[in-house]
C-alpha cells in the first residue's frame, strides 16, 4: 500500500514527521512492529502491516525461502532541517532512505 487516501506512504510518514519532530522510523519486518510511536497514524500503521504481511511472498517470489531469514528491518530516516521549495508553492523534503 503505497498510496493512502491523498498522498504516498512516503508524503504521510514526512507530514507525521514535521507534526512531531521525529526523524526516524524502524521497522521489525518480521515481528511486524514499528516505532516510535508517535509515526504512527492509522494509515502508516496499515501501510506497514500491509508489507510486513506481504514479505514472505516477496521472499518466495524471489526464489528463496523465509527458511533463509532471520532478521528483517528497515529504517528511513528525514533530514527535517532541509527543505526544497517547490513551484508550485508547497515545501518539499528531502529523503534521505536507507
Amino acid at each position: 500500500m503505497n498510496y493512502i487516501n491523498d498522498d504516498y506512504f512516503l508524503g504521510h510518514l514526512l507530514k507525521q514527521s514535521r507534526l512531531t519532530n521525529l526523524s526516524k522510523l524502524y521497522v521489525h519486518i518480521l515481528a511486524d512492529t514499528a516505532t516510535p510511536d508517535g509515526l504512527l497514524t492509522k494509515p502508516i500503521r496499515d501501510s506497514i502491516h500491509h508489507w510486513c504481511k506481504w514479505f514472505p511472498d516477496l521472499v518466495k517470489n524471489s526464489g528463496s525461502t523465509m527458511d533463509y531469514v532471520s532478521k528483517a528491518t528497515m529504517t528511513i530516516e528525514f533530514d527535517l532541517n532541509k527543505t526544497l521549495p517547490k513551484q508550485s508553492g508547497h515545501v518539499e523534503g528531502p529523503l534521505p532512505v536507507k
